[in-house]
């Protein structure tokens, strides 16, 4: 850009009509630029979301292969994905053909220009208005801001072929955070025992975040939370119950402050969520997801993932080994290299059970440091069979027998809750006044429960269970 504002400058000196000449086509090399990136971000920015649709799909089809083949859906999908591809990409090929055929078109202006400098240069030597010698400076100077040009057209092509990943790239940067957190938040004593509280919390859902659950009615917002009330003291190990779409799995999220209460206020020790350094709050909590989250890396890895680097250094080889049998993961020939063994990408070398029991033993890694003050398990054992429910319910209870450590189970089997010492039973939201609790009755028995609770019975008798 120096050079070619100082070849300007030394053109507009040494003659005025060939840097007016010279002038004309950078002006109309910006104008036509101009066009083109327009172009490129209304026609490519599509096809760039068609081409990342395409991937998302690809990538989901491999990473649930097996129901793609026993579906016999191998060659559909193939066919499909590659008829997609072949219209995508004759689309974005036919656009950037086009693309360059503008620019080789544009550059004709520029070699035009150099011709007419040349031919006036050569009348006016001729003509004796310019010296000979005049005409060799004017003509790299000249050439000088035409090479230029030529260079800033290449630029500008590799720069319009990241335009639409570097427009999707900001367009994900620029997307409002859903949780804030305020400069001066309240940190959290983690050798303080934990008090929760939810307060009058409602909540519902958009149209667009039920489309990605799912769960679209009509109507398009659908209540989630409706006046939920309750407090978990130190130490408790409560249970949540409720039929499927009562709002278990938004409380969760609300704990962890995935996202924030419309209504109401969730209170960690007397202070709301929203005022907590977020950060100090998860440091002492433990979550067991409903689906193992094992990432490619060793088994010690896994274990030691929530922890930072200073608490891990802390933690022995003989505390590790003492956590893995505490909750029952009886690995046998799978660790080659003891807790160095790597585990593969999603946990492939598990077996469910076995990658359920890490997340449990993961889970409890803070304890080893003193650091762990709460724990929620969301639906921990739904997808495994009986066999493998009970040995990892073993170590769930194992891991809460600790009488400084809360909890918050959640679960669809009702067996696997009797070690909770309390119980609490939501009813759907949709079903309740504005003015009445969503919570339909605490208790801290299950026999308790079936007496005073319609929701807790119904689930009881579907599931069989004898209550005494």
């Amino acid at each position: 850009m120096i050079l070619l504002f100082i070849s300007f400058i030394f053109l507009w000196f040494l003659n005025q009509f060939s840097g007016f000449i010279m002038t004309a086509v950078l002006l109309s090399y910006l104008i036509i630029g101009l066009f083109l990136n327009q172009k490129v971000s209304q026609v490519c920015t599509p096809l760039d979301q068609e081409f990342r649709a395409i991937n998302r799909r690809l990538l989901e089809r491999i990473e649930r292969i097996q129901r793609v083949k026993t579906c016999a859906k191998e060659e559909e999908e193939a066919k499909d994905i590659e008829l997609r591809l072949r219209d995508l990409i004759s689309r974005d090929r036919k656009f950037w053909i086009w693309f360059s055929m503008a620019i080789i078109h544009r550059g004709y202006i520029n070699i035009l220009a150099l011709t007419a400098i040349l031919g006036y240069g050569i009348a006016s030597v001729s003509s004796g208005v310019m010296e000979i010698g005049s005409l060799f400076p004017l003509m790299v100077w000249a050439g000088t801001v035409s090479d230029n040009l030529w260079r800033f057209q290449h630029v500008e092509k590799q720069l319009n072929e990241c335009l639409p990943g570097v427009t999707s790239l900001r367009r994900a940067l620029l997307l409002p955070r859903s949780v804030m957190e305020k400069q001066k938040a309240i940190h959290l004593d983690p050798c303080e025992s934990v008090t929760i509280e939810f307060s009058s919390v409602g909540h519902t859902y958009t149209e667009e975040q039920l489309e990605e659950e799912g769960k679209k009615k009509n109507g398009g917002v659908v209540p989630v939370l409706r006046n939920v009330s309750w407090i978990i003291l130190p130490g408790q190990k409560v249970a949540l119950i409720g039929s499927s779409g009562a709002g278990k799995t938004t409380i969760m999220r609300l704990l962890l402050r995935f996202m924030d209460p419309e209504q109401g206020s969730v209170k960690i020790n007397g202070h709301d969520l929203r005022d907590l350094d977020l950060s100090s709050w998860l440091e002492i909590v433990g979550y067991v997801p409903q689906q193992a989250e094992v990432f490619d890396g060793t088994f010690r890895d896994n274990l030691l993932y929530a922890l930072s680097e200073e608490d891990r250094i802390k933690i022995t080889e003989e505390q590790l080994w003492s956590l893995v049998r505490q909750v029952q993961l009886d690995l046998g020939k799978r660790l080659t290299n003891g807790l160095k063994t790597r585990v593969g990408r999603s946990g492939l070398q598990l077996s469910g059970g076995q990658a359920q029991r890490l997340m449990v033993a993961a889970a409890m890694a803070k304890s080893l440091v003193g650091k762990l003050r709460f724990v929620i398990v969301d639906e921990a054992t739904s997808s495994l069979d009986s066999t493998t429910e009970q040995a990892v319910q073993r170590g769930i209870e194992q891991m809460l027998s600790s009488s400084g450590i809360g909890a918050l189970v959640i679960a669809h089997r009702l067996s696997t809750l009797r070690f909770c010492d309390r119980f609490i039973v939501l009813r759907p939201a949709e079903g309740v006044l504005n003015d009445d609790n969503q919570v339909e009755a605490v208790a801290s028995s299950f026999e308790e429960l079936y007496r005073i609770s319609p929701t807790f019975r119904r689930l009881a008798d579907d599931q069989g269970l004898v209550i005494l």
